[in-house]
């Protein structure tokens, strides 16, 4: 299988995350190369750790961080219930 002249060996690609050989998709990863017979593997272990794994990270965080937002504005409306202030929410409150 030729891609623009060039063949799948040709790119010495290996079971590692591209660009970054210390990240193994597989054990062993680093002495296992790909091939045709096992490409569809190879691009599904890279799509999953990109979109899968790197992203946990940023979308733990990010929930974290709605979680104080949350707790904050929470505590704000209860102080003013509190307080006998009536508070009505607008979407413009969000901004």
């Amino acid at each position: 299988m030729l891609i623009k002249g060039c063949s799948l060996a040709d790119l010495c690609l290996d079971f590692t995350f591209p660009g970054q050989n210390d990240i193994l998709l597989v054990e062993a990863g680093n002495t296992k190369q790909v091939d045709i017979k096992n490409l569809e593997s190879y691009v599904e272990l890279c799509f999953k750790f990109f979109f899968v794994e790197t992203l946990r990270v940023q979308i733990t965080c990010f929930r974290e961080g709605l979680e104080q937002v949350k707790f904050i504005f929470f505590n704000e409306f209860i102080n003013k219930m509190n307080k006998g202030v009536t508070y009505v929410l607008f979407f413009t409150d969000f901004k």
